[in-house]
């Protein structure tokens, strides 16, 4: 994971702060295994939109 000001606002999948917003300061395992396949939806959903 790249510090967002590293990389092209177009290349940003999620950041710090928002990761945090969905998962907590202290997440445990059960909440990041849940958060996972919604990170995954979102990078699918890029792809597909840019052509790839």
């Amino acid at each position: 994971m790249w510090a967002a000001s590293l990389v092209y606002q177009a290349d940003i999948v999620l950041t710090r702060a928002t990761a945090l917003d969905q998962l907590g300061e202290e997440p445990n395992s059960e909440t990041i295994a849940a958060f996972l396949p919604k990170v995954q939806k979102a990078v699918y959903q890029m792809i597909s939109v840019r052509g790839m």
